[in-house]
This record gives C-alpha cells, sequence and structure tokens, in this order.
C-alpha cells in the first residue's frame, strides 16, 4: 500500500463504517474517502509503472451509493434509495467499480467477474462478447445517461470509452509476445490498429474539446506511454504502447492509401501532448521521438516516387509538427530540393542517426523499448 491508504487504514477507513454500527451519514462519509484514496493510489502507481499492493489488501469498505450530498442531514439514521441515472458522483462510480472489478480479478480469489480476460480457456471471440456485456452494463447504468452538452458527463463518456477500448487491446495482447507485425493475419492487425487508433482519438478529443478544458489533468494521468499492460508469469509488466504500436503500423504500411489518415491522427497526438513534443531527456520520449521521424522519412521516400510519376505533380511539405519534434530532439530533417533518390540515401546512410541499437519495425515486443522501463 502506499503512504495514503497505510495513514486511510491506520483511521481505520478500510473498514465499513456499518460494521461499528456507524450512522448512515458517517459511513457514507468513510466510503468516499476510502474508496477515492484507492483510485488515487492506484492512478500515482499507475503513472510510475508498479502494481499497487491496496489490491491484495484485506480490506471491506462497501461502495458508496449513487447519492447527492443534499439527500443526507446530520439526523440521517437510514441509507436513502440510491437515485437512477447520474449524480455528482457517478464519474467517481463508474471508475470505482472497475477499480473493484480488477480487486476481484487480481486478489487472492480468482473468481471475479473478469477473471475471464486472462483465461486461455476462452476464445477471443468469447472474450470479445464479454467485454460487449461489460460495454452494456456501463451504457445501461452510466452513458445513457449522458448529456450531450454537460462538460462532466463528456469527460465521462471519453474516459468510460477509453476503458473498453484498453479491455479490447489487453485481450489480444497475450497472442502478440515476439510477434511480427508483417506476420499477423490481417484482421487481427486491422482489429489492433481499430482499438489503438480510437483510442488516441479519444484521447485528442478530451484534449481539445474546450468545454472540458478543466479536466486535462485528470486525462493526462490516464494517457499514459505505455498504456496497455498485461503481466507475464514472473509478474513483470509487458507494455504494448498504442503510440508505438501506430507508428510501427504507419511505418509498416507506408505505400498504402489509409496511411495518410494515419499519420493525421500521429501528428494530432504530438500537437495535443506537449511531452511528446518536448521532454527530450526522457528516455522513452526520445525513442518515440526517433521511431517516428525515420518512419515518417520511409512515408515520404514513397510518397515522393510516387509523385515522381505524376507530372505537375505538388512537392511533398513536411508538415510543422514533424519539423518541431526533428529540431527538438536533434534530428536530420530531409531536404525538400533533394531528389528522391537523395533522401533515400541520406536516410538509409546512417539509420543510427534515427533508431535505438537493433531496432526492428517489425516486432511487436521488442527488447529496445523494455530496457527502456
Amino acid at each position: 500500500m502506499g503512504i495514503a491508504s497505510r495513514i486511510a487504514e491506520r483511521m481505520g477507513l478500510h473498514r465499513d463504517g456499518s460494521t461499528f454500527g456507524l450512522s448512515a451519514l458517517r459511513s457514507e462519509e468513510r466510503r468516499r474517502m476510502w474508496w477515492q484514496l484507492q483510485f488515487m493510489e492506484l492512478s500515482v502507481a499507475r503513472l510510475i509503472g508498479v502494481l499497487s499492493l491496496t489490491i491484495f489488501a484485506s480490506w471491506d469498505t462497501k461502495m458508496p451509493s449513487n447519492l447527492e450530498d443534499s439527500d443526507f442531514s446530520p439526523t440521517t439514521e437510514v441509507m436513502p434509495n440510491e437515485r437512477k441515472g447520474l449524480t455528482s458522483i457517478s464519474p467517481c462510480l463508474w471508475r470505482h467499480s472497475i477499480l473493484q472489478r480488477r480487486r476481484e480479478l487480481l486478489g487472492k480469489n480468482n473468481s471475479g467477474d473478469m477473471a475471464w480476460i486472462m483465461s486461455p480457456h476462452l476464445s477471443l471471440a468469447e472474450k470479445d462478447a464479454k467485454i460487449d456485456e461489460l460495454e452494456e452494463t456501463l451504457m445501461e447504468r452510466f452513458l445513457r445517461h449522458c448529456e450531450l452538452f454537460n462538460p462532466l458527463h463528456i469527460h465521462m463518456q471519453i474516459g468510460i470509452r477509453l476503458f473498453i477500448l484498453a479491455a479490447r487491446g489487453n485481450v489480444r495482447q497475450p497472442t502478440l509476445v515476439h510477434a511480427k507485425i508483417s506476420e499477423l493475419l490481417p484482421q487481427v492487425r486491422n482489429d489492433l490498429l481499430g482499438i489503438c487508433s480510437k483510442s488516441l482519438e479519444y484521447f485528442v478529443l478530451s484534449q481539445t474539446t474546450p468545454s472540458i478544458s478543466g479536466f486535462r489533468w485528470g486525462n493526462d494521468i490516464f494517457f499514459q506511454v505505455s498504456s496497455c499492460k498485461y503481466f507475464d508469469k514472473a509478474g513483470r509488466a509487458k507494455l504494448i504502447d498504442l503510440v508505438v504500436y501506430v507508428i510501427l503500423e504507419a511505418h509498416q504500411r507506408s505505400g498504402e492509401p489509409q496511411v495518410e489518415d494515419i499519420w493525421s491522427l500521429i501528428g494530432r497526438v504530438f500537437e495535443s501532448h506537449p511531452d511528446l513534443m518536448t521532454a527530450v531527456n526522457r528516455p522513452e520520449v526520445d525513442f518515440i521521438a526517433r521511431i517516428t521521424v525515420a518512419a515518417w522519412q520511409k512515408y515520404e521516400i514513397e510518397l515522393r516516387q510516387q509523385r515522381s510519376a505524376i507530372p505537375g505533380a505538388i512537392a511533398i511539405e513536411t508538415p510543422e509538427w514533424i519539423r518541431r519534434l526533428c529540431h527538438n530532439f536533434n534530428l536530420p530533417l530531409t531536404d525538400p530540393s533533394a531528389t528522391t533518390e537523395e533522401a533515400a540515401e541520406t536516410f538509409s546512410s546512417d539509420p543510427a542517426q534515427f533508431l535505438p541499437e537493433n531496432f526492428d519495425f517489425d516486432i511487436i515486443d521488442w527488447s529496445a523499448w523494455e530496457a527502456l522501463g
């Protein structure tokens, strides 16, 4: 447990107030404090790349109720009936419900209702069907009550959608260990690319929608350079990164028509997440910058070759975000006046200026990335 949870445990918040015969009001206050502390601890643990032991700890504090503060008074002795629809605590409740599901999955009793995510006995189709059921549950309890122009509701919708997409990514990841992108079935690649791309679209939406700008600090917590995780038998965290996977696919699909949309998305992610453009001293960000520029160079060469056969074709113009990325991370930029052959020669003559040693764009579970953790 973290410091906050340890302090809360010493205060007795890990035991439900009803155990001690406390009033309905006092018990509800304790539940809200305890569950929020657990959520905060897990968020911090995720940011620093560890698994909080609060998941495995012994505590029995019940979930908070879907009630407004005004539903209670100092003299409340019996819990009011929960409200239907959304309340001011609903954005917390959906996260708390996921926390509880994770605890059931990872706790000593591994018979929780999400244990199927890691089960080797279910097919991918069966797991997707269960995620559909989970999505329907969240839809019924939360999403269908959201108001279109309510900023808090928009923020909650984005969070739930990102969670569902992460679940769909997680059930696919155990089959990707040491896999090569070029050897995956087209449907598997398209599904994973779609999941990663949609997740990044939601992130961009969370950062660029003016009405929810006040929630950006919370969205930053959930945007991780290592967003999708599973754990191997040794308990080490293996990472498949949303951004990196999309960049790898952009490199693999550099000659395909839809790659233009992929690069548009990558550009919007970089522009809406400042650290990816400026955190030059962080190894993982420097790594992402290098493979991005290398993948872009390949795409640019492909475009030059395609347009060289078209009389009067418009010259290739490097996007401003690529220029800034090259400038900030001291990476070479293709001379716009260079011929296709000269550009290709410049890129291939010294790949080390872009890429980590022995990096392979075709490998998903790559050692160079893991070494940066």
